[in-house]
């Protein structure tokens, strides 16, 4: 598997990016990481917002 971290996205020409998969905690559902390092990415995904390309957090997966 490749690894990149948020900073190392060419993110030039996108207008949409989607960081997969976060999860939903089947007792408070509220939305969880899949992996509890993914936290630690998050904001670092999302800072890569800019006016033109969103930054979106995918909920679910294949085996959801």
């Amino acid at each position: 598997m490749l690894t990149r971290w948020a900073d190392e996205i060419d993110t030039a020409g996108l207008t949409h990016l989607n960081f997969a998969f976060a999860s939903i905690d089947p007792t408070s559902f509220n939305i969880t990481p899949v992996n509890p390092e993914d936290l630690f990415l998050y904001p670092q995904f999302t800072n890569l917002k800019t006016e033109i390309m969103q930054t979106w957090i995918a909920i679910g997966g294949f085996s959801f």
